[in-house]
Formats: structure tokens, sequence, C-alpha cells
């Protein structure tokens, strides 16, 4: 328990397209004021921390449903430092499977609140069987630099592992 209340203890996933909540099992315990929920690069959750009680010192791993729906897209190689406004390729075995490309900032999360992590999604064409050409964003105003994750998502949404990137 903590000095808060009573926690939430399950999350919600939004999908766009119908602009619909689907409510997805509750974590072990509850996480309030001084707590992180972090997007890790494997595509897994970290939820960790809280004020007081028997759960202040445990975090917890969550597998969202995504994980689940077939084998993940891979990225062979793409470069590690981006500019804005520019072509990268990026080289991947699935690349006739790919849906969608995203920058995810990297995040920094105090007291439940992250000021910085971000969703970038980027426009692409295929450049052949093996590799993306994605453009990233055209200025700092859209994605302010720094370090990102760089995912690949294919057609069940399901995500790469991610790369880390430097956008300057």
């Amino acid at each position: 328990s903590s000095d808060l209340g009573d926690p939430v203890n399950n999350a919600e996933l939004y999908d766009p397209d119908t602009e619909a909540w689907t409510l997805l099992p509750p974590q072990a315990y509850g996480r309030m004021y001084h707590s992180t929920t972090v997007l890790l690069p494997d595509g897994r959750v970290l939820s960790a921390g809280q004020d007081s009680g028997e759960s202040a010192n445990f975090g917890q791993i969550y597998m969202p449903p995504y994980l689940f729906k077939g084998s993940r897209p891979r990225i062979s190689a793409v470069q590690r430092q981006i500019g804005y406004g520019e072509n990268i390729m990026i080289d991947t075995p699935d690349a006739d499977a790919i849906e969608s490309i995203a920058l995810i900032r990297l995040t920094t999360v105090t007291h439940s609140v992250n000021n910085s992590q971000r969703y970038v999604g980027l426009n692409f064409t295929s450049a052949g069987q093996t590799e993306i050409m994605a453009t990233t964003p055209i200025n700092p105003n859209l994605a302010p630099p720094g370090h990102y994750m760089l995912f690949i998502v294919n057609g069940n949404g399901v995500p790469s592992i991610a790369r880390i990137v430097r956008l300057i």
C-alpha cells in the first residue's frame, strides 16, 4: 500500500484506428507517485518504484500482446547518427513486410511524468528486397536532438528490437 491511496493496476492499450481502449491484465503491484514506466528496446515495458510498501523496491517487466503476434522483423543495419530531413537506409531481411517505422525518444521519467518521450513516425519507401529508405524529421521542433530507439513494425503490429540512433 501507499500513502497515496489505491492504485489502478491495469494498463490500457489505445488503438488509434478504432479510437478504442482495451483493458490489459493487471500488474502485481500498484505504481504511484515515485514510479517509472519505461519502454525497453525489445518492446517490453519496465514498471518500477513507488513511495512505500512492499513493492517499493521491486520492478516488473510487462510483455504487451503485440509481442505474441508472430515473428519480429529485424534491423540488420542502420547508421548510428542521423540528421534532420535526411534519407536513411535501414537494412532488413523483412523489407516487404514493414508497415511502419518510428523513432521513440529515450525516456526521462520522474514523479510518474515522462517529459520527453515521444513517438515520431517516419515516412518510408522500399529500396529493394532488403532495404528501406526512411526520411527523418525535418527539424528539431518535431523531434529534439538526442538519442532515440528506431523501430520497424510489420503488418501484425510486431516491432523489431530497436536500434539506438542519435538525431543531430
